[in-house]
């Protein structure tokens, strides 16, 4: 356990871009917010040998494992590969507060940026953890998208790069949409309940 959260890599920063979130969060089982992300990535290395990458994005929920120490991981959301870069703009992560932390704003999220590869296994080009509550914290970045380290343990790397070279490119927060969720109405036999239209009867 303690090789894997070393190479998902320790540098947490405090997040720039990204709506304001209330504080509402709890033990509800609805989300309180629906939410939008959009995050690029920039100097990712090369994995392929034409010196460019197809770089994809995995969203983790950390979860807790038994015994309590122990960590388990969720998977959120999965973009689409971005062909031929190595300074990808994802697409947008659609989720909620519910599904992508559990209404806890503070619950630890693994981002893993992945090469796509046709004919063999995909390569991890480098992870990072952060929160919900990091990632939409503005103050003190003038505007600018907030940057997190990405990072790939030795044990993971290839024989073309050395060990100690655990740096591979930045995970940039470009935006965080959040509009407070709102729960479909029921009827009380538990179907969807729709109004009726005008002029019907």
């Amino acid at each position: 356990k303690a090789a894997a959260r070393k190479r998902l890599g320790s540098s947490l920063q405090k997040v720039s871009g990204g709506a304001s979130i209330r504080a509402n969060f709890g033990t509800r089982k609805e989300p309180t917010h629906t939410l939008a992300l959009r995050f690029a990535a920039v100097g990712l290395e090369a994995a392929d040998i034409s010196g460019t990458s197809d770089p994809y994005l995995i969203v983790l929920q950390e979860t807790d494992g038994e015994p309590k120490e122990s960590c388990l991981h969720r998977r959120v959301a999965q973009t689409r590969p971005c062909p031929n870069t190595l300074d990808p703009v994802f697409e947008e992560v659609r989720t909620d507060t519910l599904a992508l932390c559990q209404n806890d704003d503070k619950r630890r999220l693994v981002l893993q940026c992945w090469d796509c590869d046709a004919g063999s296994e995909d390569d991890l080009i480098g992870a990072c953890v952060t929160t919900l509550a990091e990632m939409r914290d503005t103050r003190g970045h003038a505007g600018k998208p907030f940057e997190i380290q990405l990072t790939i343990s030795g044990s993971a790397v290839s024989k073309r790069r050395r060990a100690s070279d655990t740096k591979t490119g930045k995970l940039q927060v470009l935006a965080i949409e959040a509009t407070p969720f709102t729960p479909a109405k029921t009827s009380s036999l538990g179907g969807m309940f729709a109004a009726p239209k005008a002029g019907s009867d």
